[in-house]
């Protein structure tokens, strides 16, 4: 069974992009809604685009090493569709795909989007928003925003804090309790 790890890995030869503008606020946008779900915030994400050879490929979403990578078909469509996706990649550092413990946070997640179903219209209703005004070829704000999003973060930057950020959960599973050290090894 391949990893998320390793799938990330894959993605990265050329199919990976990072988000413009529109993009980043598709990704704020279901990070938000994201956040009324899980109750709590979904932090120290990099959003990635994937963009297939083969628009059949059937990944929709990966995480891992602190990614959450969606296929850039996924971005430019509904935001039911997009918000199943995201949420089911937020989710992955509870578990992996097929444990018990994904499966209890998707249905946990699941009964928020009910629970929810009348704020999520707003985050919808925005996601619309954002997908009509970029459509929009003359629009200045996308080329602002097509501007700013060649100013990509410093990749070396980024990779110390992933390794930083995965030696410290490695402590922290050292340091753990035998019970919760399943948990833990699920993570990535």
């Amino acid at each position: 069974m391949e990893t998320a790890r390793a799938r990330m890995r894959a993605l990265a030869k050329g199919k990976l992009r990072q988000p413009t503008g529109k993009e980043k606020r598709l990704f704020d946008t279901l990070g938000e809604a994201g956040a009324l779900i899980f109750d709590a915030p979904i932090e120290g994400r990099m959003y990635m685009v994937f963009v297939p050879e083969d628009e059949k490929d059937s990944f929709e979403g990966a995480y891992g090493d602190r990614t959450l990578a969606m296929k850039e078909s996924v971005l430019r469509g509904s935001f039911g569709n997009a918000l199943s996706v995201f949420l089911h990649e937020a989710a992955h550092p509870y578990g992996l795909d097929g444990s018990r413990i994904l499966t209890d946070k998707l249905t946990e997640a699941l009964a928020q989007v009910y629970e929810h179903r009348h704020e999520l219209e707003l985050f919808e209703r925005r996601w619309n928003e954002i997908l009509e005004r970029f459509a929009e070829p003359d629009n200045s704000l996308d080329k602002q925003d097509s501007a700013a999003s060649t100013e990509h973060p410093d990749v070396a930057a980024i990779e110390q804090r992933v390794r930083l950020l995965e030696a410290a959960a490695e402590e922290l599973q050292r340091n753990a309790h035998p019970s919760r050290r399943l948990h833990g090894q699920a993570m990535l």
